[in-house]
């Protein structure tokens, strides 16, 4: 029964400790990410890391909270700490009673080692709660989480964008995600095919910071630059830049920009 409720506590310390170390870990990937804009290969890394060290807080916190040499005196002894009237009355009964087990009864009179079990048993069953099982560090790791999580949500408002461009990242490392910017490019039209030759004019609006330039670059699927070219300014944030005679020589994009 005992037991039972220690690991109850110990099960509800590893999850708070498991959430609030994930969520610290979650925030300052992130804005590591944003700062310093790392590859694909570095986001898979720190992603892995975070699961790695999630997984192992989850499973081994258990086992570790719940080292003893003697599990039963551990108990007794945490109960009697915050009930002084029982007086040690477990830990001699659970003494006593393996005493009565192994046989080593040839000092003290075994009807007496039994009395004094029973006498346990009964002021153990007159407590109301019991109470001692609690893990002592449950009460600031709460409070950890909790700040963690305020933290988390403010994060999550403050900077929102940063937040909506670093979870696809984290997720899909080796994705087409552009890093978080506290500009915001509208491009019109977007993902369209135009004929050979035919001519193509881009718009472009910026929210948030605007920039002072906006330069448009031609990419190969393979991410080689091919070409680029400034665009034209038309104010409150919006360019525009008008591509003629598209074509394709030798595998390289060429075009006239007017």
């Amino acid at each position: 029964y005992l037991n039972a409720i220690r690991k109850q506590h110990i099960r509800r310390l590893t999850v708070v400790r498991t959430l609030w170390v994930g969520l610290l870990l979650a925030i300052l990937f992130f804005y590591l990410d944003a700062i310093v804009i790392l590859n694909g290969s570095n986001r898979m890394i720190l992603g892995l890391g975070l699961l790695i060290v999630v997984t192992l807080l989850f499973l081994l916190s258990p086992k570790l909270l719940n080292r003893t040499k003697d599990r039963e005196k551990m108990l007794a002894r945490m109960i009697e700490s915050r009930h002084p009237d029982l007086d040690n009355v477990l830990v001699n009964a659970i003494d006593f009673d393996q005493s009565i087990k192994d046989r080593k009864t040839k000092n003290v009179s075994e009807s007496l080692m039994k009395r004094e079990i029973n006498i346990a048993i009964d002021k153990f069953s007159e407590l109301d709660t019991v109470e001692g099982l609690e893990m002592p560090s449950m009460k600031t790791e709460s409070r950890i989480l909790a700040a963690v999580a305020a933290l988390s949500l403010v994060f999550i408002v403050v900077f929102y964008n940063m937040f909506l461009s670093e979870v696809p990242r984290f997720l899909d490392p080796f994705g087409d995600h552009p890093p978080y910017s506290p500009t915001k490019f509208v491009v019109e039209p977007g993902g369209t095919i135009i004929d050979y030759g035919s001519d193509l004019e881009i718009k472009l609006v910026t929210k948030g910071k605007i920039p002072e330039d906006v330069t448009l670059v031609c990419q190969s699927p393979e991410g080689e630059i091919l070409n680029q070219v400034g665009m034209f300014g038309t104010g409150d944030g919006q360019f525009s830049q008008k591509i003629e005679n598209v074509t394709i020589i030798d595998n390289f994009i060429e075009y006239e920009n007017k």
